[in-house]
């Protein structure tokens, strides 16, 4: 590869040596000394290791000029072929610097050092853009599990860091309810109203940090993955991919106006995770000019299967032949008000099934306006339309 740094005076060509590092060392310290004028020679050179969003590693290897406040580096990002030129000052213990892609201006970094590393932040030219920088990688980054708690009639989900066990978003419980709990071996005791509950759980979902970039993309969050299970594992990665395909595509923009201008975030939320049955949608937030919809899945962990419409309902009925029709004639009845405020944005809309600890669930996207909406199916909904030999069939709907 041949890649052109350009100095005060001249053009430098580097074979072979601008590439996909792993790492600074010898190599990337004479790339350094070739970005040197004549007569310029580094009083100091050191490299540092970092996290962008206290995720994404990186490292950054600087020199200063003898007898002058002026710094020299180059930024490798994971993931992210091309090292980046570096130029600035130092003073004391702060580093202004300017990043360098071919001859433009791209960025922008403004770091303290320290004796643990350096830490700052990262903008993009007009500073509409800001990335922290730390030297150590964020903890909530680390990998992290979804648990679930159910009873007969009400259910809700947690997600447990290193730190602390944090109860999601339900209808059924607050932070307060969840905040005074008693422990009872796996089950939590929770009382409302001078009435105690029981929500019992059984299995857990593990999480794995998601990092996809480009020098004006970022895809990132956390996704489910179950150990040693390649039909699940292989299918979510299929999803992300069809995502990856449509954010990560060629554009004629001006670079240096979109450095790192795209931030497309990927999360889960759990319906069910038992010992049989793992249910819930992915989600990511685009900002591209056409919609791209959440995930949504319902998987037989003993069959290693994957369920929807036609395994629970007859073939010839609306919940199979028209699912998107039927479905969105039931939120255009729940949700009437919301339907005629955001017409445009509810036609965009695309319809899933979920199973959860009480039945059968149907959910719109998630987007901006909305959020996620979700519907509990009744008997009244399906039942003359199940399948007589259904999975799970004791399992599908609220009586």
């Amino acid at each position: 590869m041949i890649t052109l740094f350009y100095t005060r005076n001249y053009w430098i060509i580097l074979f072979l040596l601008i590439g996909k590092v792993n790492g600074f060392g010898q190599i990337e310290t004479l790339q350094l000394n070739l970005l040197l004028e004549k007569d310029q020679e580094f009083s100091w050179v050191k490299d540092y290791s970092l996290f962008f969003h206290g995720q994404i590693p990186g490292q950054i290897i600087l020199g200063q000029l003898t007898s002058s406040n002026e710094v020299i580096g180059l930024m490798h990002v994971d993931k992210i072929e091309e090292n980046l030129l570096l130029r600035g000052i130092i003073h004391h213990d702060t580093l202004t610097l300017i990043e360098w892609y071919n001859d433009d201006e791209s960025g922008r970094l403004e770091l303290k050092i320290s004796d643990q590393g350096i830490h700052g932040y990262w903008y993009n030219m007009d500073r509409t853009i800001q990335i922290p920088l730390n030297h150590e990688k964020a903890s909530w980054t680390s990998n992290s599990v979804f648990r679930q708690y159910y009873s007969d009639e009400e259910y809700f989900a947690t997600q447990i860091t290193p730190e602390n066990e944090i109860l999601l978003e339900n209808k059924y419980i607050n932070e307060d309810d969840w905040n005074n709990r008693e422990m009872v071996n796996s089950c939590a005791l929770i009382t409302r109203e001078e009435k105690m509950s029981k929500y019992c759980s059984s299995a857990l979902l593990s999480t794995y940090p998601l990092v996809e970039l480009d020098l004006q993309r970022i895809m990132w969050g956390e996704i489910p993955l179950i150990p040693h299970d390649e039909e699940f594992n292989s299918t979510i990665t299929k999803q992300l991919s069809q995502w990856k395909d449509k954010i990560f595509v060629k554009n004629d923009e001006i670079f240096s106006d979109n450095r790192w201008s795209d931030h497309h975030l990927v999360w889960f939320t759990p319906d069910y995770i038992s010992d049989e049955i793992v249910s819930g949608m992915l989600s990511i937030q685009y900002y591209g000019s056409e919609s791209l919809h959440s995930y949504t899945f319902i998987y037989d962990k003993k069959n290693k299967k994957f369920l929807d419409q036609s395994s629970f309902f007859r073939s010839n009925t609306p919940w199979v032949e028209t699912f998107q029709i039927r479905a969105r004639q039931i939120f255009e009845q729940e949700q009437s008000d919301l339907y005629k405020l955001f017409p445009k944005a509810a036609g965009q809309l695309k319809y899933h099934l979920s199973l959860t600890p009480i039945g059968l669930m149907i959910s719109t996207d998630y987007n901006t306006y909305f959020g996620r909406m979700v519907y509990h199916l009744k008997k009244q909904d399906v039942d003359v339309y199940m399948q007589r030999f259904a999975p799970y069939r004791e399992k599908l709907y609220i009586d």
